[in-house]
């Protein structure tokens, strides 16, 4: 998932975020886009910012 840090983020420690990269996290601070796994994401969700959001799901129906 391709993510950039929130205002928030800059309160945070790499420590206190388990499964992120030391270089993620230092391109988090200076404000670039990095590719996080979906776990890291999922916990975290306050402190990170979905930057291309996943294609909704077209329905089908009536089998057309």
């Amino acid at each position: 998932m391709k993510v950039k840090g929130t205002n928030e983020f800059s309160y945070y420690r790499l420590m206190c975020i388990d499964g992120l990269s030391y270089d993620n996290f230092r391109a988090l601070q200076q404000g670039e886009v990095v590719d996080i796994d979906k776990k890291v994401y999922e916990a975290n969700k306050n402190i990170f910012e979905l930057v291309d959001k996943p294609p909704k799901k077209k329905e089908v129906k009536d089998g057309n």
